[in-house]
C-alpha cells in the first residue's frame, strides 16, 4: 500500500512531478518542464500537446507508485 503522503502529492502536485521528487526518482524535472511548458504554450493552441503525455505519464505513475514506496523504504534499515 503506498505511503498516503506520496499518493497525496501524486494527486494534488503530480503535474509538477512533485511525487518523483520526493521518493528520488528521475524524470522529475522532465515532467515540470513539459507541464510549465505546456501551460505556456496553451494560449497558442499546442499546450496540450505537451499536456497529453504528462496525463498519460502520471497516471502510469499512481500504479507504479507502491513499488517505488517499497523500494525507497527498503533503502533504510528496520530495527
Amino acid at each position: 500500500m503506498p505511503t498516503p503522503k506520496s499518493v497525496v502529492l501524486w494527486l494534488f502536485l503530480g503535474g509538477l512531478g512533485i511525487h518523483r521528487f520526493y521518493l528520488n526518482r528521475r524524470h522529475a524535472l522532465t515532467i515540470l518542464l513539459l507541464t510549465l511548458a505546456g501551460v505556456v504554450f496553451s494560449a497558442f493552441g499546442i499546450g496540450l500537446l505537451l499536456l497529453f503525455p504528462v496525463f498519460v505519464w502520471l497516471l502510469i505513475d499512481l500504479f507504479r507508485i507502491p513499488g517505488w514506496v517499497r523500494e525507497y523504504n527498503a533503502q533504510f534499515p528496520h530495527g
